[in-house]
């Protein structure tokens, strides 16, 4: 299997992906994360196409590739010759180990294993070395209880930041 390169209409890139790969071809679209503000103090990260305006398809040399044309917002294939060409397997190596270096493949988080009323510690943070226990537990997060100078003290963190005693 080889890849080939397909230009894309501005911010198209996954839709082009996914209509890719509903045909039966392989896609690649490297994303890079960023940061988006949704108030004055909090933001949260959304994901972006690397290489704005293109994706890689997948197919073999006897494959027919024709219907890749067709996609809707897809705008052409690179040819020469009338032939797709072929992007060499290094470079799409390299896109993807620059992709991981930007940190695109997050830790797992590990809330599912704690339960109500379970002892835990804190591994970063303030709280660090803290002993708490588990008050609640939503889908990627958890509340913990602490004593502080005498007080109950609530907080939100992630599963992979607390560790069970």
């Amino acid at each position: 299997m080889a890849w080939h390169i397909v230009q894309t209409a501005p911010q198209r890139e996954t839709k082009v992906a996914r209509e890719i790969e509903r045909l039966g071809f392989q896609a690649y679209c490297p994303l890079e994360p960023y940061r988006v503000r949704i108030s004055a103090v909090r933001h949260r990260t959304a994901f972006r196409a690397m290489l704005p305006g293109y994706v890689f398809a997948g197919w073999s040399d006897g494959q027919e590739w024709q219907p890749v044309r067709e996609i809707r917002h897809a705008r052409r294939v690179f040819m020469v010759d009338m032939k797709p060409v072929p992007v060499a397997d290094p470079i799409i190596e390299a896109i993807g180990i620059q992709e991981r270096e930007l940190g695109l493949f997050r830790r797992p988080r590990r809330s599912a294993g704690f339960r109500v009323g379970q002892i835990i510690k804190p591994n970063v943070g303030p709280m660090r070395g803290f002993l708490g226990t588990v008050a609640d537990v939503k889908r990627d997060s958890v509340c913990v209880e602490f004593v502080l100078f005498g007080r109950l003290t609530r907080s939100w963190m992630r599963g992979d930041q607390i560790e069970a005693v």
